[in-house]
């Protein structure tokens, strides 16, 4: 037994009856009416452009999922990218950052005023040392945001750095100063607790490699190259630079800052 058709609407059989009376066949008919009311469901209307944009707003890291969701899924994602287009916004990707909590906040900004007096020739002085955890490629998804990067930290925008996984990785040391002097990049050994490093564009097979011990002495051998080509005025720039980074840490009060 043949299902019966949907029922037309009064909308569509009065253009039927238009359509018929200049000339056109009845299926003609039909299917121009079919496609004459689908376009006029698939356009977004000014209140609906209003909820879109108040919803980007109050959230910059909407989804497409969601942004249909406001619309009820009256269009397709093509029509809301044409207003996005229009309005000149576009997504970027959330710029890393490790993870900061309140107590984390407090404490960069208490630092940040004890050392404000601090000039470069001050920074100079400074040795800066710390760990960190060579770990071979974990993957997460980025985030993004309608956020432009250089705005990201002071709205709040940017995404924290991802936890540690289940591959080879090892812990190593170093330090330097705006004197221009450095220690070689030492391999450490315990329970890794610290952000994770990226060295594949020297060895970008180490993706592909097995969790054994030659992936790990290529991966110790790799990061001390890397360490070791590092240009020493970047570190030197990294010195001279400290005023504005510790006024950006007050002006942020403590959260995220551009550097």
């Amino acid at each position: 037994m043949v299902a019966r058709s949907k029922d037309l609407t009064p909308a569509i059989r009065e253009r039927i009856c238009e359509l018929h009376s200049i000339g056109w066949g009845r299926a003609s008919d039909e299917k121009a009416c079919r496609n004459h009311d689908l376009e006029g469901q698939k356009k977004l209307t000014e209140a609906d452009k209003d909820r879109l944009l108040n919803a980007i707003h109050g959230d910059p890291k909407i989804t497409a999922e969601d942004m249909l969701t406001e619309v009820n899924h009256k269009v397709k994602y093509r029509s809301i990218q044409r207003l996005l287009n229009a309005e000149n916004m576009r997504k970027w990707r959330c710029s890393w950052r490790p993870f900061l909590k309140e107590e984390h906040a407090l404490k960069r900004l208490q630092w940040a005023h004890r050392y404000r007096h601090f000039t470069p020739n001050d920074w100079a002085r400074v040795f800066w040392s710390d760990e960190c955890t060579v770990e071979r490629g974990i993957g997460v998804r980025r985030e993004w945001t309608f956020i432009r990067p250089k705005d990201q930290p002071r709205e709040g925008q940017c995404q924290g750095l991802p936890h540690r996984g289940k591959q080879v990785k090892q812990m190593f040391w170093a330090a330097f100063s705006g004197a221009i002097r450095r220690t070689g990049l030492i391999p450490l050994f315990g329970d890794p607790n610290a952000e994770r490093t990226g060295i594949y564009e020297l060895r970008p097979d180490l993706l592909h490699m097995g969790n054994n011990d030659t992936t790990k002495e290529i991966l110790v051998a790799t990061a001390q190259q890397a360490w070791d080509e590092l240009e020493l005025r970047h570190l030197k720039h990294l010195s001279e630079t400290m005023p504005h980074r510790v006024e950006a840490i007050i002006e942020s009060q403590g959260w995220y800052t551009p550097y």
